[in-house]
């Protein structure tokens, strides 16, 4: 006879490591990013442009913390970003630029 699992349990038992993954984890991930990373996405991302105009307007779809998107309006881009996760959405809408919300 096979046992089959209990849905519910497994499903409340996801939601709560969910949950604790995604508040620990933005934590952790605030705490240990490396600003240089930042520097180099956006290098990237001008060396992808240099023959094509960038963009007006730029979706930073899973936009973390909002590091990229910050440095993006510095250097005078539109950005909209957008997070998944909760925690971590709580970080990117807490940023500003010269005081500003920005995002």
């Amino acid at each position: 006879m096979t046992m089959l699992p209990n849905m519910a349990a497994l499903h409340d038992c996801e939601r709560n490591v969910v949950s604790s993954y995604d508040a620990d984890f933005a934590a952790l991930y605030r705490s240990v990013w490396d600003p240089s990373l930042g520097e180099r996405q956006e290098k990237l991302l001008n060396r992808f442009f240099e023959d094509r105009p960038f963009p007006s307007s730029v979706l930073d779809a899973a936009a973390g913390t909002g590091e990229l998107a910050i440095r993006l309006v510095k250097s005078g881009r539109k950005i909209s970003a957008h997070e998944f996760s909760p925690a971590m959405s709580r970080y990117l809408h807490r940023r500003e630029v010269g005081g500003v919300p920005q995002i």
